[in-house]
Formats: structure tokens, sequence, C-alpha cells
């Protein structure tokens, strides 16, 4: 997705910009502040889990179809624009009132990304798809705990094991 090299780009500008020696409010760089050390770390590990999403659904449409990743094209039409919404607004944060005015393209990028939330379908729509997708899942879950339930009542009885009582038995904390 397009939004992901602006997320990078303005990753860039971040790093840059706490590393920038004209920048040292009380005699530190900006990047030697621990919550923009903070900042950076979250900035990374989001962009690198937004291109896991969209390579997912990528993935997901290369080997199934376009129709099996669906639910996978629905996460990344919502996880991709807030995440790099998120991380436009921090590098803003870092650039102060700079980070507002047209001398980067940081407003541009955060304007963009927050278009592609709606024009891409509204968030709801696409949580609906995820959400709607999710629910039908929920038989075979209650199949496989079935299953448990009636495993474990068989361990239990073929272990001589009172399962009113299997905490102090066993020493398990559940």
């Amino acid at each position: 997705m397009r939004l992901l090299g602006q997320g990078e780009r303005a990753f860039e500008l971040a790093l840059i910009r706490a590393t920038d020696e004209r920048k040292k409010p009380r005699g530190k760089l900006i990047g030697e502040f621990d919550s923009n050390i903070e900042r950076i770390a979250d900035m990374r590990m989001k962009l690198g889990a937004a291109r896991l999403v969209v390579l997912n659904a990528a993935d997901t449409m290369d080997i199934m179809g376009n129709k099996a990743g669906r639910y996978a094209i629905a996460q990344a039409k919502v996880l991709v624009p807030l995440i790099v919404t998120k991380i436009v607004d921090e590098c803003m944060q870092m650039y102060g009132g700079q980070g507002l005015t047209q001398h980067t393209f940081l407003p541009e990028a955060w304007m963009y990304a927050r278009f592609v939330r709606i024009a891409d379908g509204p968030d709801a729509t696409h949580r609906h798809q995820v959400g709607r997708d999710q629910l039908k899942t929920a038989k075979v879950f209650k199949q496989r705990n079935d299953e448990y339930k009636k495993r474990f009542a068989e361990l239990t009885q073929k272990w001589d094991v009172d399962p009113e009582k299997r905490h102090t038995n066993l020493n398990l904390v559940f």
C-alpha cells in the first residue's frame, strides 16, 4: 500500500529530527529523551506490523483468491491507515510547530492517511466484515471446546482424579 511508504518516509523524518544537532532542548538531542526513544521504537514496530498485515492480505489473495482474501483485505484497510495516521502524528509531535506547516510533507501525509480511512470505505464497514467472518468460525471453536471437555473427563476418570478437587490434587492454577 502507498500508505506504508508514506509511513516509512515520516519515520525517516522523525529519525532525522531526533538526531539533528541544531535541535537540543535542555542540552540533549531530541532523540535522547526517553519518550522519543520509545516513540521511535513504537513507530518502527507498528510499521513492521502494518507490513505484515498487507503481506498477509496479498499472500491470501495470491494463494486463495480475492474472495477468500476479503477478511485480510478488510483488516489491512482498517489497520494500515490507522497505524500510518498515528505514526505521522507522532512525527508531527517531534517536529513541534514545524510539523504542522508545509515545510515538511507531514501534514499532507496525515491528511492522505485520514482520507484513505474513508475513501476505501468507512472503518465500521470493514470491521463489520471482519467480525462477521469471525463469527462464522465460532462453530469450529465450540466443537473444539467440547472435545477438550470430553478428553478432560476421560483423563480425570482414567487417572482417578476428582474433577472438583483437581486444583489441589495436581497443584494447578487456573
